[in-house]
């Protein structure tokens, strides 16, 4: 039987921006333009884990090995899409 477990705090720098431009009917033809821009730095949590079975042998003398494992491996990241959720509620909520 064979298991590992890890953590980790990675982080990241992100900087999002939103144009959006909307013609107006008018005599001077203008345009009516929004920008939103975002700029995060987060340290996101992640966590892993691994489970299985394995099964090795040497055989020839030692010199050669044969090793069999079958195992289940998962990982999570915490709220990694926070930014771009937060971005579009604070950006809907500004018009």
């Amino acid at each position: 039987m064979f298991g590992n477990a890890a953590a980790s705090l990675n982080y990241q720098h992100s900087k999002a921006r939103i144009k959006d431009a909307a013609p107006i009917q008018n005599e001077l033809l203008e345009d009516l333009e929004t920008i939103a821009s975002q700029t995060n730095s987060l340290i996101i949590p992640a966590f892993e884990a691994a489970i299985g079975f394995g099964w090795g042998s040497y055989f020839n003398d030692k010199r050669w090995h044969f090793d069999l494992t079958a195992g289940y491996e998962f990982q999570f990241y915490y709220n990694q899409n926070a930014i771009i959720g937060e971005f579009y509620s604070s950006s809907d909520s500004d018009r």
